[in-house]
Formats: structure tokens, C-alpha cells, sequence
């Protein structure tokens, strides 16, 4: 539902990062069209589609988390 709703606003590029599951993935939308995932990655510094020149280092992302004290809805 979301895809659909941003696809008619315009919005060209989502991105899905799942914290636990330690994945991303890069999807592209188009009007009338299913979303394309151009990336899927769980580690390393993958450049990413559509944002010239910007490179996430997932392997300190995850290790940044890790970091972070845990809540009481975990």
C-alpha cells in the first residue's frame, strides 16, 4: 500500500532497511509498474542506486546498533 502511495507522489527511490534480519534493499517505483529492487545487501559498503557518490557502510551500520542500549519494546 505505502509503495503505491509513494509511486503516485513521485517518489522514485525506497529504501528498506530491516535491523534485525541485518538487510537492505534499494527499491526503485514506477507508475504502474512493480517496484524493482536494484539493491539487496547485508554487509560491506554497497554504493547505493540513485544517490551519486553515496556509499553505506552496512558492517559499521549493524556494529552502530549494536551499540545502542535495548529498550523495553525489544
Amino acid at each position: 500500500e505505502k509503495l503505491a502511495e509513494y509511486s503516485a507522489f513521485g517518489v522514485r527511490y525506497y529504501w528498506l532497511i530491516d535491523q534485525l534480519g541485518r538487510t537492505l534493499e534499494v527499491r526503485e517505483l514506477r507508475p504502474g509498474a512493480p517496484a524493482t529492487i536494484l539493491l539487496a545487501a547485508a554487509d560491506g559498503a554497497p554504493a547505493i542506486p540513485g544517490c551519486d557518490g553515496l556509499v553505506l557502510d552496512l558492517d559499521a551500520l549493524w556494529a552502530e546498533l549494536d551499540r545502542l542500549p535495548e529498550t523495553e519494546d525489544e
